[in-house]
């Protein structure tokens, strides 16, 4: 027994409307995705759209490279030589989070430093050249940067000393005598040490000095024998000096000074105990 006719029509209709459902679906997945992105990304809490606002300045274009250092000269003085030079900061100059100066001699960097200035001791005899260069380090961008300059044209020193270092000295000092009734008319001090220096270097000075803290002070000569030796001694108090009435502490020390420099020992402290004259024995 057939169906009727409507029957027969509405499942065409059902049929039908199916397949083109599926067609659509297929034929636009990319617009399906768009909007589930839409729908996503749509912010509830601002539904209608703003002006754009200004965008702030970019920070200033950092510069490719710094200007070398320029007039670097070398002083010598001794067994040292003493690096001065001139440097130009970039216009506008960037806010460095580091910067300092690299020296070289010869072929090595022997320092960094931030000023404009160097001091290279010790130095045997013979002739050195120095360069000098910048370099700085920068944020931009959250990413670092690092600048540097060339190195700067070569300054030339020449140390003619055969002498590598400063004297070196060690001694001891003894008073003859630690008390006094009264006051203080006269003290002798016992000093004996040695001054050692590197081969080559020949001493030119040798000295004592000796202070109260009271307003004695004097300084005088003192005799090295041909073993780098000297025993002498000194009046810490002279004629021309007010004796002192108490307790007083002399601060005694030795200075030994060749081609290269200086050196001062370290000090020894004398106490001079002065009892009440009036005070049994």
């Amino acid at each position: 027994m057939s169906r009727p006719w409507p029957l027969k029509l509405f499942l065409v209709f059902l049929v039908g409307g199916l397949s083109l459902a599926v067609l659509a679906r297929a034929d636009e997945p990319e617009k399906h995705d768009d909007f589930l992105r839409s729908v996503e990304n749509f912010d509830l809490s601002n539904p209608v759209p703003a002006h754009p606002k200004k965008q702030a300045s970019p920070p200033p274009v950092a510069p490719t490279g710094l200007q070398p250092p320029f007039n670097v000269q070398a002083v010598v003085l001794g067994n040292q030589i003493t690096l001065n030079w001139q440097w130009q900061a970039p216009n506008p100059a960037p806010v460095f989070d580091g910067f300092a100066f690299y020296v070289s001699r010869g072929t090595t960097t022997i320092a960094t430093v931030t000023e404009t200035s160097f001091v290279d001791s010790g130095l045997s005899f013979g002739t050195y050249t120095y360069h000098v260069r910048a370099q700085g380090y920068i944020k931009a961008r959250k990413k670092g940067a690092v600048l540097a300059s060339e190195w700067s044209e070569p300054a030339e020193g020449a140390v003619l000393v055969m002498c590598s270092g400063a004297p070196q000295v060690t001694f001891s000092a003894e008073p003859l005598k630690t008390a006094y009734r009264g006051s203080i008319p006269s003290l002798r001090i016992h000093l004996k040490g040695s001054v050692e220096m590197a081969k080559g270097c020949s001493l030119t000075k040798l000295n004592y000095t000796i202070d109260s803290g009271r307003g004695i002070q004097h300084t005088g000569p003192l005799k090295l024998d041909a073993s780098g030796n000297f025993d002498d001694f000194i009046d810490a108090i002279q004629a021309t000096d007010e004796a002192p009435a108490d307790d007083t502490v002399f601060t005694v020390a030795v200075i030994a000074e060749n081609e290269v420099g200086a050196t001062t020992s370290n000090a020894y402290q004398i106490g001079i105990h002065v009892k009440n004259p009036f005070a049994p024995n």
